[in-house]
Parts: C-alpha cells; structure tokens; sequence
C-alpha cells in the first residue's frame, strides 16, 4: 500500500509545473464560469418569480376594476332609489329589479376583495336591503289611501254626472209645461239621491286624501333618515375599494363633499315636506 502511494507521489513530482498552472488555470477558469452561471440562473429565477408577481396583481387588479367600479356605480344608484320613492309612481316591478341587479353585482365582489372590502361592502348591503323594505313597506301603505281616494273621487265624479243628467231631465219636464207630478218626484228624488251621495263620498275622498297628505308628511321625514343611515356606509366602502385598487384619495375632502350632498338631498326633502304640511294647514 505504501508502495503504491509513493508511486503516485512521484508520478506528480514528475508532472512539469507549466502542467500545473495550466491544469490550475483550467480549474480556476471552470470554477468562475460555474459561478457565474449559478449566479445567472438564480437571477433569472428571481426575474421571472418578480415578472409572474407583477402579472398576477396587474390581472388581479384588472378583475377588481371590472369588478369594483360596477359595485360603486351600484351602491350611488341604490341610494337615489331610496329618494325615488317620495314619488308614489307605481314602479315596484322596476325599482326591484335594480335591488337585484344590484345584489347581483355585489355578490362579486366576494370573490376578489380583501376582508375590509368584503365586510364594508356587505354591511351597506345588508343595512340597504333592510331599509329598503321598510321603505318599500311604508310607501305601499300610502299607495293604498291613495288608491282608496280616487276610487271615492270616481265614484263623487259618477253621481255628481248622474245629478246633472237628472237636473237636466228636470229642465227639459219645465220646458215641456208637463204636469205629472209622479215623474216630476221621481226625477226629483234621483236627483236628491245623487246629490246626496256625492257629498258622502265628497267628504270621504277629501278625508282620505289629508290622512294620504299627513302620512306622506312623515313618509318623507322617514325616507330621509333612512337615506341618511344608510349614507354614511357609503365612504368606508369607497376607500377600502380605493385601497385595493391603490388609488390615492383625500379622505377629508371626500367627506365634505359627500356629506355636503346628502345634506342638500336631505335638505330639499325637508323642505318639500315642510311645504306640503303648510298647504295642508291651510285647507
């Protein structure tokens, strides 16, 4: 065994030293190129690890602005359906199918946004669709007196037309210098008769429209309460939009102007009530 090493020993000793520095040269030489592609390839490995990142959140920021601005455009649009209702149009069938376009586009946002998003967003929409039935709860109430006063307006309108068509049978008996006193009591009491329910209705259609007059008083007082409670979700919904899609705002100034715009809204409701209750004081 001894043997053997020394013989390899003196093998190397034999090997000229420009044979060494070359073979050193070449190993020196291998290392570096070694070292440097490990180093290429670990930056390569980092660049496309940061490309891939940089694409998925501009692909995710791309979904959540697809996603977001509709969710916005919903939530302005469904604070205006609350002050729709002060006009007593029968547009029920129409004003839901904004509710529910409005869950519907709401229900995406559940798929792309942050637990502050979802949660903001949620709670307007929860706290909406409450008010919203309690809204549409209180304005069916006075569509139902209103429904009641025109059907006693119709029917005053009937009888005072059948009191004139009998006043005019009367006319036409004078004219004619008839002298048949059954005919002329018979006209005579259809005409009382027609006279004297038109009163009663006269005066019920009159009583139901001031009860419709003073519940719509308080309709619109409840109407903006409930525009302004569910107004001040609005902005922390907006900024936790903002903040995942990272677009700077200035938050006091906001405020002021979307507080500045529900007070002129709840501002102008008040005032159409408050001229409204005047009106009806002065009948």
């Amino acid at each position: 065994m001894l043997d053997v090493i020394r013989q390899v020993l003196d093998i190397f000793e034999r090997i000229p030293d420009t044979v060494w520095a070359a073979v050193t040269a070449s190993l020196i030489t291998l290392g570096g190129v070694w070292l440097t592609n490990r180093n290429s390839r670990a930056q390569q490995i980092l660049f496309l690890t940061h490309d891939a990142n940089v694409r998925d959140k501009e692909r995710m920021m791309s979904l959540r602005r697809d996603i977001y601005l509709p969710v916005a455009e919903a939530i302005a649009n469904s604070i205006s359906l609350l002050t729709k209702q002060l006009s007593l149009t029968d547009d029920t069938r129409e004003v839901s199918q904004e509710f529910y376009s409005f869950s519907a586009i709401v229900s995406k946002l559940q798929v792309v946004g942050n637990n502050e998003t979802v949660q903001r967003v949620t709670e307007f929409s929860n706290t909406f669709g409450s008010v919203y039935m309690e809204v549409m709860l209180a304005k069916n109430k006075i569509m139902l007196l209103r429904d009641q006063a025109n059907i006693e307006r119709n029917a005053m309108q009937q009888f005072m037309d059948d009191a004139e068509e009998c006043i005019g049978l009367m006319q036409q008996y004078n004219l004619n210098v008839e002298n048949n006193p059954p005919k002329f009591e018979a006209i005579k009491n259809q005409i009382d008769f027609f006279q004297s329910e038109r009163a009663k209705h006269t005066e019920e259609w009159k009583r139901l429209l001031n009860l419709q007059n003073q519940e719509f008083a308080e309709f619109g007082k409840f109407v903006v309460n409930k525009y302004v409670e569910v107004g001040r979700l609005v902005p922390p919904a907006i900024f936790a939009m903002r903040k995942e899609l990272e677009l700077p705002i200035d938050a006091g100034k906001y405020l002021e102007n979307f507080n500045g715009s529900m007070e002129r809204t709840k501002g102008a409701v008040n005032e159409f009530v408050s001229n409204l209750q005047r009106q009806m004081g002065k009948e």
